[in-house]
């Protein structure tokens, strides 16, 4: 798992590793600055909500059977 950004690391490691997390934001192209505002505001967000989340980089599958770099914004479940 390669993080790249968290808030409140520790918690936010636990809750993932804990399947407490639910990926909020699954798809996000590090190449478009459209996705990259829209991930930067949740963030803002979420920190001033005082929830845990993580974002990782991975890789998925496009339509074109092309591997493609996204990032993934996973947040902590709440009732």
């Amino acid at each position: 798992m390669n993080i790249i950004v968290s808030f409140r690391e520790e918690l936010a490691r636990k809750l993932y590793d804990g399947g407490k997390m639910f990926d909020f934001l699954p798809v996000i192209n590090p190449r478009l600055e459209k996705d990259l505002k829209t991930l930067n505001t949740w963030v803002m967000h979420l920190a001033e909500q005082d929830v845990p989340f993580l974002i990782i980089s991975g890789e998925r599958m496009g339509q074109d059977y092309v591997i493609r770099e996204n990032y993934v914004l996973w947040k902590e479940k709440r009732v």
